[in-house]
């Protein structure tokens, strides 16, 4: 039975951010450094965890803002910010054009074929000389991971889907084509940093669950 929005909002906040986003955010952190920026926006910020993270240690002065992919999430996050007393602004909005001073992504759970769009949305919202960063899984060596997914579904009855599992890693971007979606968007001196992770499971059955 499919999970409704809530309930994937929930396992996001309780285990994905952990297990997952994580491992990005841990990335970022050790290269998207924030000074004397007035205002930065987190673009996609899940229930929150990495923008608290990040509003304790920029300035007091710099005023944060993050949007959430859907109204379950930005409850979440909602809730959280009043239960810790953090000013970071989440909501939904459409932000005007050339508004802030830093824009921060993250595409870890966006679709491949909405990557060109995540990152015009970004350079939009950026004033001229602002920082962008986007943070994703990028293509690389999946063949454990197709193994995983393939185990997954040949104990749950669902072989026949193997096809679909592997060409959703196969559409998984290159990093090379990420920048070249950044070259087309006017971005200039373009840095890229990648990071290699193993996800452990015993069996396909601990994955699932």
């Amino acid at each position: 039975m499919a999970k409704t929005e809530k309930e994937l909002a929930f396992l996001r906040d309780l285990y994905i951010n952990d297990e997952w986003t994580r491992r990005f955010t841990d990335l970022v952190d050790k290269h998207f450094k924030l000074s004397d920026e007035k205002n930065f926006l987190y673009v996609n910020a899940g229930t929150g965890h990495h923008a608290f993270a990040l509003r304790e240690r920029i300035r007091d002065k710099t005023a944060v803002f993050a949007t959430c992919e859907n109204e379950d999430m930005l409850r979440i996050a909602r809730d959280k910010a009043i239960a810790i007393k953090s000013d970071v602004d989440f909501s939904m909005l459409r932000f005007e054009d050339d508004s802030f001073d830093a824009v921060l992504t993250d595409a870890s759970f966006s679709r491949p074929a909405d990557l060109a769009n995540l990152i015009s949305e970004s350079v939009r919202v950026a004033r001229s000389g602002a920082r962008i960063a986007l943070f994703l899984p990028a293509a690389g060596s999946f063949g454990e991971i197709f193994s995983l997914l393939w185990e997954v579904l040949f104990n749950e009855d669902l072989g026949e889907h193997g096809a679909a599992a592997e060409e959703m890693v196969r559409a998984l971007p290159s990093v090379s084509y990420a920048e070249e979606i950044a070259l087309s968007e006017g971005l200039q001196n373009i840095k890229t940093h990648t990071s290699n992770e193993i996800f452990e499971f015993d069996n396909g059955s601990a994955f699932i669950g």
